[in-house]
């Protein structure tokens, strides 16, 4: 059995907090299209949901699964992907709010960092026997808050059930 052939250069990103890393293709106009439709769209839902799918369609290796990364995790793969397809620096421009200005600058992106604290201890004790284990939240989980936001009921009931789900 042959392994296929890639008609694209690839690029290997280390995604972070395991730094597994992962092979890509840059991004094609077919998934430029599908972010543009989510930022017409205007909803963080949408927005996401396209970011998960570029990130999918251009992530060569079958095994990576978006939905279980952190959200941080798959903002920085896509920076890095953006990167990598576009164009390393962009120009931004931020509106100060407190003196009414527009300021120009410019992100180069293959400086972007993911800077962890240190001493950041991920469970919450209760008592001296209990606590809580936390862990960031995936990409998979905010869909389902969205969903769930306005009915507090649900979301109690998605809390319990999430905690006996990671725990087993």
């Amino acid at each position: 059995m042959a392994l296929p052939k890639i008609d694209y250069p690839t690029i290997n990103i280390a995604i972070p907090p395991e730094n597994k890393t992962y092979m890509f293709r840059p991004m094609l106009v077919k998934e430029e299209k599908l972010l543009l439709m989510a930022k017409v769209s205007e909803d963080d839902t949408d927005i996401l949901q396209a970011i998960k799918q570029v990130v999918t369609n251009c992530c060569i290796e079958t095994s990576l699964d978006v939905d279980t990364l952190p959200l941080y995790a798959l903002e920085y793969v896509f920076i890095k992907l953006r990167g990598f397809s576009v164009g390393d620096v962009i120009s931004v421009s931020y509106r100060d709010l407190e003196d009414n200005k527009s300021y120009d600058f410019t992100v180069d992106l293959n400086k972007v960092e993911i800077k962890f604290p240190e001493g950041i201890d991920k469970i919450i004790k209760i008592t001296d026997t209990s606590g809580i284990v936390m862990k960031y939240p995936s990409a998979g989980i905010y869909s389902e808050v969205k969903q769930a936001e306005k009915d507090l009921y649900s979301i109690l009931d998605w809390i319990k059930t999430s905690q006996f789900q990671n725990s087993a």
